[in-house]
């Protein structure tokens, strides 16, 4: 496992709504890349087998299991709150919409319902009045996928692994953009009905060694391909037309992609980037070493997928 140190994950101001959106809760945190569970599905989500650690050939630990404490019917806890339209902008520097808006997207979000995709059989539970939710009957270690939906708001979708005992992301929320936003500033048309959308991160460590931040200069490759995209946010929150990597913003967005289930891979020449598996995989279907899976269901965004990257091992040649 790649330690993260003690404390929270502390996350730069220059990654903007992708603090928000990325930091995760703590404690004392380790983040580990995990095996993936199956196929990414959306209802018939398979548990992770057999237990095995070891390091990998990028020098990252896989943990293909963690410990299972006994439980066989978790809740998870997490809150949803408000999204600024995405490609516009944060705060002063934002137009339209966003025009003197933060990023933190702290306003919450009563009445969204939140279910088991695909399963009918498990009874969904609806936000209260600070946008706080508590969805029970989740199985340990098992990849499961988390609907959202609320009237007026964008529909979401989290891909997760579930840890081995009770979760609680309500440090890192979900969030939710209004129906009403303007169309991303992607030159094309966002085809709503018929396809989904993708909000995708990468983390990596701050200068210094002291928490983590943007993973700057960090590609990804969709698989299959599809839709149109990526675009990546620069940190005040505009995409960058002719960007080809993650940028001070730390997100990225694909649009317009077709439904199915999907592979998306980190490049990193820097650093060794791990998907996160840490408390529980709430960052999509762990796939290691550098790949996340999900499904894109239409009038869906999935969000947030996404990875940890650490230092590659300083190789030092021996003298004579």
């Amino acid at each position: 496992m790649t330690s993260l140190g003690a404390g929270r994950l502390a996350l730069a101001g220059t990654l903007g709504s992708a603090a928000a959106m990325a930091a995760m809760a703590v404690g004392s945190l380790t983040a580990c890349s995990s095996s993936s569970a199956g196929a990414a599905g959306t209802s018939a989500l398979s548990s992770d087998a057999g237990a095995d650690a070891s390091v990998g050939s990028t020098g990252v630990a896989e943990n293909f299991d963690a410990p299972f404490d006994g439980q066989s019917n978790l809740t998870l806890k997490w809150q949803v709150t408000l999204q600024p339209a995405p490609g516009y902008g944060y705060g002063d520097s934002g137009v339209g919409v966003n025009q003197g808006t933060g990023d933190g997207g702290l306003d919450t979000l009563p009445g969204v319902q939140v279910c088991i995709y695909g399963n009918s059989s498990a009874p969904c539970t609806t936000t209260d009045d600070n946008g706080l939710f508590v969805l029970g009957g989740l199985s340990p270690r098992t990849n499961t996928v988390i609907s959202l939906t609320k009237s007026g708001y964008s529909s979401i979708l989290k891909a997760i692994l579930t840890g081995s005992a009770d979760m609680d992301g309500t440090s890192n929320p979900i969030r939710m953009i209004l129906n009403s936003d303007p169309q991303p500033p992607i030159g094309m048309t966002v085809e709503w009905s018929t396809t989904g959308v993708l909000a995708f991160f990468a983390l990596g460590p701050q200068d210094g060694g002291a928490g983590f931040t943007a993973d700057v200069g960090a590609s990804v490759t969709l698989s299959p391909s599809g839709g149109t995209g990526p675009y990546y946010v620069t940190g005040d929150g505009y995409f960058d037309d002719a960007g080809t990597a993650l940028e001070s913003g730390g997100l990225g967005y694909y649009y317009n992609v077709p439904p199915g289930n999907y592979t998306l891979t980190f490049h990193d020449s820097v650093h060794n980037c791990a998907p996160i598996d840490a408390l529980f995989g709430g960052y999509g279907f762990p796939d290691p070493p550098t790949s996340v899976q999900f499904p894109i269901v239409a009038g869906y965004t999935t969000e947030l997928v996404g990875v940890i990257c650490t230092a590659k091992p300083l190789l030092v040649e021996a003298g004579p």
